[in-house]
């Protein structure tokens, strides 16, 4: 027992220094998991609902209406460009189409479908099919050459069966009370396993095009290979420590956008609800992306790419899948008492210039979640207090 309790330790050990992102993280997450609290009931409005029958019912309704078709305004260019391309792909000839298939380079090898399923997480959950990815992924090796010709076959027709689109959902309390509202509710999709691999061929080649035309810019990071949360935390700290060696300041603002992946058009979705054995009726889904998918984040980051280019300064500004950072870099050669004075009114059209983005794309933000940061070390601290249209405050964090 001892040598085991050793044992573990060392390897505790060995996962917070490893230099590897992913095992610290990994071992730092598992300290400070939360665990959720079952709910037993639903608040809705002044009263409480207990029984499973209405709870789902209610979940229900929820989700329906949080799901519903986007409104569309033509007056709106973007809304305009959207609509006038989705009714001329509705007009497209399959034969055309067909075509394009057999010149495109979504055609895959075995052993890229076999890459594909190892890198699945071996979990036990499964969709409707209770086909779990640890079960695919003890499959023989030689399996792969079966599956690869019919995804091959799937991807020449542009064929996405609809029951890959029907989630199982599961819901998880975020808050400590056993009868939160619908609102406090976190759900979980679970999809079937071989649209998880189908959707990951399809960003197999997606990748490559957005890299080789360079598509997503630098400033972005997340859901993206090799900029992950400690790139973009570089990033922030070498130019607050650049300001803070010539004895200035440096103003982040901080911005969190609401509820992103429910954004994004995704059509003939369902799911259902399950409750202490209970299942709901079916569900339609008009919009958003599930939270199992593996293409939404990569989606979202790229329906809003040139976010950065609306402000003065595009690289001050760091994006983070749906978080982010506005930097202001005062004039080192203009006097403490002149920065200060121009800090709120520069600052001012950032942040709303971010709004601006966010009513295209018809998301909010958390205003909970949002906040200035105001960062120094030996000089004259400005007093002034940042009033923006979603927040209020003055706050500032001394080196």
């Amino acid at each position: 027992m001892k040598q085991h309790r050793a044992n573990t330790w060392n390897q505790f050990i060995n996962n917070v220094a490893s230099p590897q992102p992913s095992a610290f993280w990994s071992t730092v997450k598992s300290l400070n998991k939360k665990r959720s609290i079952e709910f037993s009931a639903i608040t809705e409005g002044n009263r409480t609902i207990k029984a499973p029958d209405e709870i789902l019912q209610c979940l229900s309704r929820h989700f329906q209406s949080r799901f519903t078709a986007p409104v569309m305004n033509r007056n709106n260019p973007t809304d305009k460009e959207a609509l006038d391309l989705w009714e001329l792909l509705d007009k497209a000839n399959p034969e055309d189409i067909q075509l394009v298939n057999q010149c495109s380079d979504l055609k895959f090898i075995s052993e890229e479908v076999w890459q594909v399923i190892k890198s699945l997480k071996g979990k036990n959950s499964s969709g409707f099919d209770l086909i779990s990815n640890k079960m695919i992924k003890n499959l023989p090796h030689n399996y792969s050459n079966i599956l690869t010709k019919q995804y091959n076959a799937l991807f020449s027709l542009s064929y996405w069966d609809k029951n890959w689109k029907q989630a199982r959902t599961i819901c998880f309390n975020k808050v400590d009370s056993p009868a939160p509202t619908t609102q406090q509710l976190r759900p979980i999709s679970l999809l079937p396993v071989m649209g998880k691999i189908y959707e990951r061929l399809f960003l197999f080649r997606f990748q490559k095009w957005l890299n080789n035309f360079g598509i997503l810019p630098w400033q972005k990071s997340g859901a993206r290979a090799k900029q992950c949360t400690v790139s973009r935390v570089n990033h922030l700290l070498e130019q607050t420590y650049t300001s803070l060696l010539y004895n200035t300041f440096t103003l982040v603002v901080f911005i969190d956008f609401l509820q992103v992946f429910d954004i994004l058009w995704q059509e003939e979705r369902t799911m259902k609800i399950v409750l202490n054995g209970q299942l709901s009726n079916n569900i339609i889904l008009q919009r958003g992306a599930p939270q199992g998918s593996v293409f939404g984040p990569i989606a979202y980051i790229v329906t809003h790419y040139d976010l950065q280019q609306i402000f003065k300064v595009p690289e001050n500004n760091h994006l983070y899948v749906d978080d982010l950072g506005c930097v202001f870099i005062p004039n080192i050669y203009k006097k403490i008492q002149t920065s200060t004075s121009r800090n709120p009114r520069y600052n001012q059209s950032r942040p709303n210039k971010a709004a601006t983005i966010c009513n295209r794309m018809t998301s909010t933000s958390k205003q909970q979640k949002n906040g200035v940061r105001n960062f120094y070390q030996g000089c004259q601290e400005s007093n002034t207090k940042y009033q923006f249209r979603w927040y209020s405050t003055s706050a500032k964090e001394k080196f």
